[in-house]
C-alpha cells in the first residue's frame, strides 16, 4: 500500500509537499457551484468564485502555509450535517 501512495505521489506535485500554484488555485475555484448551503465559518462560495487576484494570492499564500506546517485549522475540520427528510418512511427515522 505504501509503495502505491509513493507512487501516486510522484504523479500528483502538491501530494510530494510542492507548493499548490495559482493555476491549481483557479481550478478548485472553477469548479465550486453557485448557490450551495453555508458550512460553519457562514462563507458562500461566491466569495471565492468573485475574488479578484489580490485576494486570491492571499488566499493561496494562507494555504500554502498550511501546506507546509502540515496543520489545519480547528474550524475547518467543523461541518453541519442535516438529515432531510425525502417524504418516504417515517420521518425523523
Amino acid at each position: 500500500m505504501k509503495e502505491i501512495q509513493e507512487n501516486d505521489n510522484k504523479d500528483n506535485p502538491t501530494q510530494r509537499g510542492d507548493p499548490v500554484t495559482m493555476k491549481e488555485l483557479n481550478k478548485v475555484i472553477s469548479k465550486l457551484k453557485r448557490g450551495k448551503s453555508l458550512g460553519p465559518d457562514e462563507t458562500p462560495n461566491e466569495v471565492l468564485i468573485e475574488a479578484t487576484t489580490e485576494t486570491r494570492k492571499i488566499y493561496l499564500e494562507m494555504i500554502n502555509h498550511i501546506h507546509k506546517e502540515e496543520t489545519i485549522p480547528q474550524r475547518w475540520l467543523e461541518g453541519n450535517i442535516k438529515r432531510l427528510y425525502k417524504g418516504k418512511g417515517i420521518k425523523g427515522k
